[in-house]
């Protein structure tokens, strides 16, 4: 089984990880059957082509029935033990296996993400060691196994890498043809994917930490918000609009702007990126990516990129597992340890918080560095790319060896 909280809320990384995961255990050749717990059924049946079971308390008969039923509850997700955006982020990713361990069904941890320990919260750390003491997990960087050592003692853990870097693109015919319909031909031009993100709250009072049970988005609606928040976001954009006016007055690049999260209680990367083309010069040089596409699709459209600068993770995966060069904003650790294992930090800019400047001239030189190194970046990147692919093969193996 596999669990998704929202199939309606286009969450592209949560998406192609529930996509990467599903097609490897059906390549496995194993007679298994995968139920997917998810908002909308009818979006999981269509998109993954297997089962759902609407996930509402409404329905808690069925689920429970589901689950009773089960072999093992498969858990995956990326930071899923984090509360850097909201005390209440892990009580909400985890509440589902806290059900299942009631239960006393078998559970595994599938490739997940840990926070390092001052980015989770006593609430967070109390139900991670309900959960995953005495249970199978395997965790996608080095960092996510030290910070769950220091939380409970699992039944197994292993390092292994995020599914994602394994997921199949759609065929090249395919992502060219989508290219098409939105006006982008590949014409000798750079082609650049720029995936902005809201930088997160600053934690440096009592008072943001007090404010930091109240989800990002809510804060925003009910103004319990930093001061001069609105100036702060629009200087964040601008900079971002001035990165994208650099690469079409130097190279002549079209920009895509790819919304990685958008709907309910996300970061409405969708109406960042709109926001952002608004306040570039070459606006019209500028186009923002449906995110209605597959995970296979998504993955191929970051392959045909010549340069990606991103802030969500999962885009900074499609990147470098299809072999693009990148440019990277840690607003979370998760990208920092990323671009640390492909050795590739010295294209990563951490940003904790709304009030860490992106610097403009920094930024222009590093992408002067990618763009004259491109093809001994590639290579770098290949080698270590393939690693983490090999090493990533070992989550479908430890799920059937415990199951």
């Amino acid at each position: 089984m596999n669990y998704i909280i929202d199939a309606r809320s286009p969450n592209i990384g949560d998406r192609a990880l529930l996509s990467s995961i599903i097609n490897t255990i059906k390549d496995s050749g194993r007679d298994v059957k995968i139920i997917v717990f998810s908002s909308d059924p009818d979006v999981v049946l269509r998109e993954f082509e297997v089962c759902g079971v609407k996930y509402r308390p409404l329905n808690l008969k069925k689920i429970l029935s589901e689950l009773l039923r089960c072999d093992v509850f498969v858990f995956a997700g990326g930071e899923v033990v984090v509360d850097r955006g909201s005390a209440l982020y892990t009580p909400f990713m985890l509440h589902a296996a806290f059900l299942v361990k009631l239960l006393r069904k078998k559970i595994m941890g599938y490739g997940i993400g840990i926070g390092e320990q001052h980015e989770i919260s006593q609430l967070g750390k109390i139900l991670t060691r309900m959960i995953f003491s005495n249970t199978i997990v395997s965790v996608r960087d080095i960092k996510s196994k030290e910070s769950l050592l220091a939380m409970c003692k699992p039944k197994s853990l292993q390092c292994t890498a995020d599914p994602v870097i394994n997921l199949e693109p759609v065929s090249k015919e395919e992502i060219e043809s989508y290219l098409a319909t939105i006006g982008v031909v590949k014409n000798g031009m750079p082609l650049v994917a720029v995936v902005p993100r809201q930088l997160l709250m600053p934690l440096n009072k009592f008072s943001d930490r007090v404010c930091n049970i109240i989800p990002i988005k809510l804060r925003e609606r009910m103004k319990l918000t930093p001061e001069n928040f609105d100036g702060k976001i629009a200087a964040f954009q601008q900079n971002i609009a001035n990165i994208g006016d650099y690469l079409v007055d130097k190279y002549n690049a079209e920009i895509l702007f790819v919304p990685m999260f958008s709907g309910f209680m996300s970061y409405n990367d969708d109406l960042m990126c709109k926001d952002i083309i608004k306040k570039m010069k070459w606006g019209i040089k500028a186009k923002v990516v449906d995110n209605n596409l597959t995970a296979g699709a998504y993955k191929a459209l970051f392959g045909k990129m010549d340069l990606v600068i991103g802030f969500p993770l999962h885009s900074i995966i499609f990147s470098t597992s299809m072999g693009v060069p990148v440019i990277s904003f840690s607003y979370e650790s998760k990208v920092e340890r990323y671009m640390k294992a492909l050795k590739l930090e010295k294209y990563n800019f951490n940003v904790k918080d709304l009030n860490h400047e992106i610097h403009f001239d920094q930024v222009v030189d590093t992408i002067e560095n990618v763009m004259n190194n491109r093809d001994s970046i590639k290579k770098q990147l290949t080698n270590n790319i393939m690693a983490l692919k090999d090493i990533e093969r070992e989550n479908i193996r430890l799920l059937f060896q415990n199951s």
